[in-house]
């Protein structure tokens, strides 16, 4: 089983009923599976922590590109470069998804800073949690 966010955020009564049926739901499940891939190592601390799952059978296997698959468009991403005010020769680093806490998109960002000066730009694309 491959989980994708194993929590329920937020608080207030609404959310308090949700765990109390959800989380031992979760758990059986969990516990009954071969194995459990968690997408991050932070997922997979909150699963071992959360559910008591043993170590070895929750596995990481992140989210990847197989690289290959894509054919190169120069054309297309020239104009993406220009379109967006891009350095035509500098390293670009890619995020694509929510802009919600578990997803640390705030790392990325302070991470980038201690790279001032190096060439390297960052591109963030999602959306908030609220959307």
């Amino acid at each position: 089983m491959t989980v994708h966010g194993a929590r329920i955020e937020g608080w207030g009564p609404t959310i308090s009923v949700l765990n109390e049926f959800y989380r031992p739901f979760m758990r059986y499940i969990l516990r009954n599976m071969q194995m459990v891939i968690a997408l991050t190592k932070g997922e997979r601390e909150y699963l071992l922590h959360s559910f008591k799952l043993p170590p070895e059978r929750v596995k990481v296997i992140s989210n990847g590109i197989e690289i290959d698959k894509f054919a190169s468009n120069k054309g297309a991403a020239e104009k993406f470069v220009e379109k967006y005010h891009l350095k035509n020769d500098s390293f670009k680093v890619l995020y694509v998804g929510r802009f919600v806490p578990q997803k640390n998109p705030d790392k990325l960002i302070s991470a980038m800073k201690h790279l001032r000066g190096k060439n390297v730009e960052a591109i963030l694309i999602g959306e908030d949690s609220q959307s």
